[in-house]
């Protein structure tokens, strides 16, 4: 009888295997993306559309006070800033005395500060909170307090003038000569917190063995300061030198409202005459061209910093206390004397570092064990230390290790290492 074959109908297409995996997987990778898309357009519109603003003006001539000479201008405003303008090079090199003078200052008194306010005494929590206070005030509002400090009627100078120093009715601020420190000390009543905020949150993670170790050595508060403390602030400090000198040169708030830029243009930096070009001559075309080239200039400054620096990289200091005359030798290493001249030898106490003897001559030293401690064997029992003794050398070798069997390993009147030593390992060898 005729059996009918039944054909099958063909089904749907065979899948590569993993091809769900990879489409499941691809929605979770697109997440994080996704997540952060609205910040990243935010800061498109509020950080890069300014930025391509300025480059954009500054190849332009625009005044909106004179309209009909509004247009292209290329590079002339460039040539015109480093060849006609007499004001850019004196507000430049102002504003570079300027950051100088206020970092190293504030970077010295909150170095100081930090270390202070570090310490246990009774007190410390309110010490801090009135340590970093200063830098929760705003430049204006720290503008007007000095404003008034410095006034000539019923500031310091009064005061002073009623104790014999100084006569009354100075004005610090109009003076050409105090101006400059005048100003540096108000803004290193704001500027310090800053760096005191950094380098103590620094210095509460350096461990404390490390100054306990130093102790032990012999170092004294100097040395732990140079060698531990120094080591462990110096990314804080580059960064914050770094972050601190960028704010410091655009600083136009506290200057504006101290001074104005005064008297007779001492205190102008040059933020402070870009602020004036644009604000007060209307000027923006030449402004941006000022601002482009502050910018090109911070950022030639940071690059540089940062490279000279060595921002990031560790600086490994593994002595403290004593001078690299005075410190203990090591263990000579594994490898110190070539194959054929190794010996089995016994236990001695540590020494100098040995000079490689020559074969079948001298006694040998070896290295003391890990954590000062008998091996341990096979079975997890501690073998006896042995006592020192000369050493005989064993046979010269092609430098492959024979493994014996367990029955010669457990022998050890029977060894063929050629050691004289019953109790001399044969793992124990001169270094």
């Amino acid at each position: 009888m005729a059996h009918a074959v039944a054909q099958k109908s063909p089904g749907p297409p065979a899948r590569r295997p993993g091809a769900r995996g990879r489409r499941t997987g691809a929605a979770p990778r697109r997440l994080p993306y996704l997540l952060i898309a609205p910040a990243g357009l935010l800061m498109l519109g509020f950080i890069a559309y300014p930025v391509l603003s300025v480059f954009y003006y500054s190849l332009q001539e625009y005044n909106p006070t004179k309209p009909w000479r509004n247009g292209f201008a290329g590079l002339s405003n460039f040539t015109t800033i480093f060849t006609d303008d007499p004001h850019f090079w004196g507000t430049l090199t102002f504003s570079l005395k300027w950051v100088v003078v206020e970092v190293s200052l504030q970077l010295l008194f909150g170095l100081a500060l930090a270390l202070i306010v570090n310490q246990t005494f009774v007190g410390r929590a309110l010490g801090r909170a009135l340590v970093f206070s200063p830098w929760a005030v705003s430049g204006v509002l720290t503008s007007a307090i000095w404003v008034l400090l410095y006034n000539s009627q019923t500031g310091i100078t009064r005061y002073l003038a009623d104790m014999g120093i100084g006569e009354y009715g100075t004005s610090w601020l109009s003076d050409t000569a105090t101006v400059f420190p005048a100003a540096v000390v108000a803004d290193l009543w704001r500027g310090v917190p800053f760096f005191a905020i950094l380098i103590l949150a620094d210095l509460q993670s350096v461990p404390k063995d490390l100054y306990e170790a130093a102790e032990v050595d012999g170092a004294n508060r100097v040395r732990q300061f140079l060698h531990i403390t120094l080591p462990h602030l110096k990314d804080a400090i580059i960064l914050s030198t770094l972050l601190r000198a960028v704010w410091e040169f655009n600083n136009v708030d506290l200057l504006y409202t101290l001074t104005g830029g005064g008297p007779a243009g001492e205190t102008t930096t040059l933020p402070l005459y870009i602020a004036n070009t644009s604000v007060d001559a209307h000027d923006f075309g030449y402004a941006s061209a000022l601002t482009t080239v502050a910018f090109v200039i911070l950022l030639f400054f940071s690059m540089v910093y940062l490279r000279l620096s060595k921002f990031g990289g560790q600086d490994v200091k593994t002595y403290v206390g004593r001078s690299p005359r005075k410190r203990p030798r090591l263990p000579p290493p594994r490898d110190f004397l070539p194959g054929p001249v190794r010996r089995v030898c016994a236990r001695s106490p540590p020494g100098p570092r040995p000079v490689p003897p020559t074969p079948g001559t001298g006694p040998c030293t070896c290295p003391r064990p890990r954590h000062g401690r008998p091996p341990r064997g096979r079975t997890g029992r501690r073998r006896r230390a042995a006592p020192a003794g000369p050493c005989v050398p064993a046979a010269a070798s092609s430098g492959r290790r024979r493994r014996r069997s367990p029955s010669a390993r457990r022998s050890r009147s029977r060894r063929p290492d050629g050691c004289a030593n019953r109790r001399c390992s044969p793992r124990r060898r001169c270094r």
